[in-house]
């Protein structure tokens, strides 16, 4: 027997091996030679790698990562609908309101007329919310009226205050000729006493002007007028020789007035704040106690204006040109268009001073597309898109003035409605006789009425 290790010979029932100790009948294991093993062989002895399930693994995470974010994100919005406040719409114009009049109170006490809310806009000290009306009415003594306002750029229906000129439509004026006084009352309540100058004053109710509107009465003194804010005791311009309201449809928006020493014409609101300076040789036609329609436009805040015996047209509250005061007379007409005088001949134009019709005639009369039009002492009506007589010739006896005769104008045209009115006054031996046409837009016929 030999050991399996060294080789020796060994004596029968050995355990050890006496020439190197190892244990008699122990294989050892065979050393084996990488360069003899086949592919298949070397796999077998290398780890194996699990790549499907590293792959869903990291899957797995990926996706549990995306699901807790979105869970987060949404009930992140939640919680962020839960604790959003509502929002007191009339608290905040009530807060607002309030801060108004407390810069209105801190103006007074340097000034005796809040005449518009730009005068105190940078006293106003709130920042809680972005607050924006287009309706902020100061009243003389302070209180604030404010409507369609909009809170953070939201549009809503709230309102503050309210406009105590609406209560002085009960005031009434007594003259007491013993006293030489024109006393004003609200119901029983006395509010102020004009002192006159003259022998005589009062109320002039001018086309139906109510006096009591806004605080501001129209009085006569003598032969002079004035425009008198009863709340304040002061006459707002004086004095004044001629005094006109303007209004939009029913609503007073403020008046047309002569200065009695300079002979100019200025335009003042219904605050008494003078808004254009009177330095105008004209504002607008009056005519028989109202105003010529084609020479303002309250709406587009249009007048004509005159200056050094030029007109023009100007913005009814800045003054601004609209149309050049260079002609030598202008009337407003419709979209943007304008009647001018160039010499002795009237033209139609637009907005850049381009003519609309290259043909000058004695008088135009401007309508939406239609135009009556005085040629040789005839009146015609001219479809001036197609620049086509629409009608059968009316002849007039008495020239057209810019300024009227004894209150005689030769014709006038005007809209009533769906109807072009046209007026003509004919001279007779008397004096002189009116024939009036309707020439029908419906149906485009024209009649004597």
């Amino acid at each position: 027997m030999k050991c399996l290790k060294c080789g020796e010979e060994l004596p029968p029932d050995s355990v050890f091996c006496e020439n190197c100790g190892a244990k008699v009948g122990e294989e050892l294991p065979k050393e084996i030679d990488v360069s003899d093993l086949g592919p298949t062989s070397l796999d077998d002895l290398m780890p194996k790698k699990h790549h499907t399930l590293l792959i869903c693994f990291i899957v797995l995470v990926i996706a549990c990562g995306i699901g807790a974010f979105l869970y987060f994100d949404l009930t992140k919005e939640d919680v962020k609908e839960e604790t959003k406040p509502t929002r007191n719409n009339q608290e905040i114009i009530n807060d607002y309101g309030a801060a108004v009049e407390d810069a209105s109170e801190k103006y007074l006490e340097t000034h005796d007329l809040v005449n518009d809310f730009a005068e105190i806009r940078d006293l106003v000290q709130y920042g809680k919310h972005e607050v924006n009306c287009n309706n902020i009415y100061i009243n003389i003594d302070g209180s604030a009226y404010l409507s369609d306002c909009t809170i953070d750029g939201d549009k809503v229906e709230e309102t503050y205050g309210r406009k105590l000129s609406e209560e002085a439509l009960a005031c009434k004026a007594l003259y007491n000729s013993t006293e030489k006084e024109l006393s004003f009352y609200d119901g029983e309540e006395l509010i102020s006493v004009y002192e006159c100058e003259h022998n005589k004053c009062g109320l002039d109710k001018i086309a139906n002007y109510n006096s009591c509107l806004d605080n501001i009465a129209v009085i006569y003194d003598g032969d002079e007028k004035y425009l008198y804010n009863y709340q304040a005791l002061q006459n707002v311009i004086d004095p004044l020789s001629e005094i006109m309201p303007v209004k939009d449809e029913d609503t007073y928006l403020g008046f047309i007035a002569k200065d009695a020493k300079t002979k100019k014409y200025g335009y003042v609101d219904l605050r008494g704040t003078e808004k254009l300076k009177f330095k105008y040789n004209q504002l607008g036609l009056i005519l028989d106690d109202h105003l010529d329609y084609r020479t303002y436009n309250v709406k587009d805040e249009k007048i004509v204006a005159s200056l050094d015996d030029k007109y023009g047209v100007i913005d009814f509250k800045t003054g601004k040109e609209i149309l050049p005061i260079k002609y030598d007379n202008v009337y407003l007409g419709p979209d943007n268009s304008y009647v001018i005088k160039d010499g002795k001949k009237y033209y139609l134009i637009n907005s850049n001073g381009e003519k609309i019709i290259d043909k000058g005639y004695d008088m135009i009369f401007a309508f939406d597309k239609l135009l009556v039009v005085n040629e040789d002492n005839k009146l015609k009506l001219i479809d001036y898109d197609n620049n086509k007589v629409i009608n059968q010739e009316i002849e007039t006896t008495i020239l057209y003035k810019e300024e009227p005769i004894g209150d005689v104008f030769g014709y006038y045209a005007y809209l009533d409605g769906n109807d072009i009115m046209i007026t003509i006054n004919v001279s007779t031996d008397e004096g002189y006789t009116s024939k009036e046409y309707a020439y029908h837009l419906d149906t485009k016929i024209l009649e004597i009425k």
